[in-house]
């Protein structure tokens, strides 16, 4: 494994990378302030729209995966005008949804990756369903499998990628280390299931499950407050339809127990090259435990970068600055182009 520690700066123009990682002591610092702006405007959406097959080819889906469109929050960005290298499917963290991903499905369009994303089960558009507030991580797993499966038949030859973040990025993990045959490279984005403050949100679960144990009470806001200081994030966290801000007792032990498996689900990683990104600015997910999710993952092919972010680095971009999107895909690309094209150790230089 070869470790670098380099200057923010440098992080998005570190092509010949194989290990980008720091120490949780430095690099992983928790202190300055966000980089988050609103932006001037918004680039143009295209989601929801199907991407057509790699170089024109018909559908190859079976009528096992040939509904997975259908699947709740299903969205899809894809630029016309570009011919597609790879194709990425995204899941969203926890209360979130699929439009989450909105500016980053589109800015990774333009770079040539056909990007589509679904909800949770429990999230999203699932809620609107017939006891689709229940949280079911297995079967969110069988969601990515059966979209995976029909992604790698309908755009035969391109890299496939599963990307994720914080809840998302737990899941994906427990993706990959399932059906690993399905995966070309897989993204982690603060996946650690260990919180600041998690002494006082254990405290207040436990309350509420001896009072109310069924009742479902609000723990988005105090999310959002730990998690951002940015107006503008805040205000669309809060104010989006689809976002679920109310939680039982019950859902929140089952995700914290779920949460809890990541080191166990990382070690089952062998070979799937692995990036895995932590905001130096988190107050939500404790930076530590992302990191030792990273040491856990027993690839070669690993990669681990802290950048200065808050806690949700790729999710909502639109009110985030042009300049940092931008950073921040032209780095998940290179490292994406990388993952399946890996350079020689003489390549790198100097070794271990």
């Amino acid at each position: 494994m070869r470790i670098f520690t380099l200057p923010l700066f440098q992080l998005f123009t570190a092509a010949s990378l194989s290990i980008l990682c720091a120490t949780a002591g430095s690099a992983l610092d928790t202190t300055g302030q966000p980089v988050a702006h609103t932006t001037s405007q918004d680039i143009a959406q295209t989601t929801g729209q199907p991407a057509e097959p790699a170089n024109g080819a018909a559908s190859q889906s079976t009528d096992t995966n040939s509904d997975w469109r259908k699947l709740p929050g299903f969205k899809s960005w894809s630029d016309q005008t570009v011919k597609p290298s790879a194709a990425m499917l995204c899941i969203h963290g926890l209360g979130l949804n699929s439009g989450a991903f909105d500016d980053f499905g589109n800015r990774m369009a333009q770079k040539g990756i056909l990007v589509f994303a679904i909800d949770v089960r429990g999230f999203g558009a699932w809620i609107n369903k017939k006891d689709g507030d229940h949280l079911d991580f297995q079967d969110s797993v069988a969601d990515i499998k059966q979209a995976l499966s029909a992604i790698r038949r309908e755009y035969q030859g391109l890299p496939v990628f599963l990307l994720g973040e914080s809840m998302g990025g737990a899941i994906v993990l427990k993706a990959c280390s399932e059906f690993p045959q399905l995966i070309d490279g897989l993204i982690s984005s603060a996946p650690g299931g260990q919180r600041f403050k998690q002494g006082k949100t254990d405290l207040e679960v436990g309350l509420h499950a001896l009072i109310r144990p069924g009742h479902q009470f609000d723990v988005g806001t105090g999310i959002v407050d730990q998690a951002t200081k940015n107006p503008a994030l805040r205000k669309v966290w809060l104010t989006d339809p689809l976002n679920r801000m109310d939680l039982a007792p019950r859902q929140l032990i089952k995700f914290q127990m779920f949460m809890n498996k990541n080191d166990a689900t990382a070690s089952k990683i062998k070979t799937t090259p692995v990036l895995v990104l932590q905001g130096t600015l988190d107050r939500l997910v404790e930076p530590d435990d992302t990191w030792k999710i990273f040491t856990q993952l027993t690839t070669e092919q690993k990669t681990m970068i802290a950048l200065r972010s808050e806690h949700l680095i790729l999710e909502y971009g639109r009110v985030k600055s042009d300049s940092y999107n931008a950073e921040v895909t032209k780095m998940v690309s290179t490292w994406m182009g990388e993952a399946v094209s890996p350079l020689s150790s003489d390549e790198y230089g100097s070794t271990d």
